[in-house]
C-alpha cells in the first residue's frame, strides 16, 4: 500500500548524484538506445510527486514492470514543465497537491505542449469531486494512491495504449 503524501520532500536528479546510488529513471545500459530495433518500445513514464519516498517507490515500481520505464522522476511543480519536455514520457503521473498547490490548473498547459502524453492524476484525497475537473482540463484519468500496486501498473498500462 502506498502511503499518503502528507510531506514535501524536496529533491532532484542532482540529489541521486550527490548520495551516489543510481536513480532508479535512469535506464543504464539497459537503456532504450541499447535495445535490439526490433524489440518493442517500452512506455515512457514520468513521476511528478512532491514525497521523494513515494516517488522513489513509484519509480522502482515501474522500473520493475517488464515493458514500463521511468524517465524521470519530478519532485517540484518547479521543474515539472521542463523535465516533461525533456523525458517525452508517455504517460504523466501527477501528483494532485504537488508542493502543496493543485496540480489541475497545470494540465491543460501540459496537454497543449505534450499532446502525446496521457495525463494521470494521483491523488490521496477523494477523487470524485476532482474528477471530472481532471478530465475536462485533460487529464485521461484520476487514481487513487494507496491502491494496489498490481492495478496502478494495469492501469498505466491501459492508458498508455490509448
Amino acid at each position: 500500500m502506498f502511503p499518503l503524501c502528507a510531506t514535501a520532500a524536496i529533491a532532484s536528479p542532482a540529489a541521486d548524484a550527490r548520495s551516489g546510488l543510481p536513480s532508479p529513471c535512469d535506464p543504464g545500459e539497459d537503456s532504450v538506445s541499447a535495445q535490439p530495433e526490433a524489440a518493442a518500445r517500452p512506455v515512457r513514464v514520468a513521476i511528478a510527486d512532491d514525497s521523494d519516498d513515494l516517488c522513489m517507490m513509484l519509480a522502482e515500481l515501474v522500473d520493475a514492470s517488464p515493458g514500463l520505464l521511468c524517465v524521470a522522476r519530478i519532485t517540484t511543480q518547479g521543474d515539472l514543465v521542463s523535465t516533461v519536455a525533456q523525458s517525452k514520457p508517455d504517460v504523466l503521473l501527477l501528483d494532485l497537491l504537488f508542493g502543496g498547490v493543485s496540480s489541475l490548473p497545470l494540465v491543460p498547459q501540459l496537454r497543449a505542449a505534450h499532446e502525446r502524453t496521457r495525463i494521470v492524476i494521483h491523488s490521496g484525497f477523494d477523487i470524485d469531486p476532482l474528477a471530472d475537473r481532471a478530465l475536462d482540463g485533460g487529464a485521461v484519468a484520476v487514481i487513487p494512491k494507496g491502491g494496489d500496486p498490481d492495478e496502478l501498473i494495469a492501469a498505466i498500462r491501459r492508458i498508455a495504449v490509448q
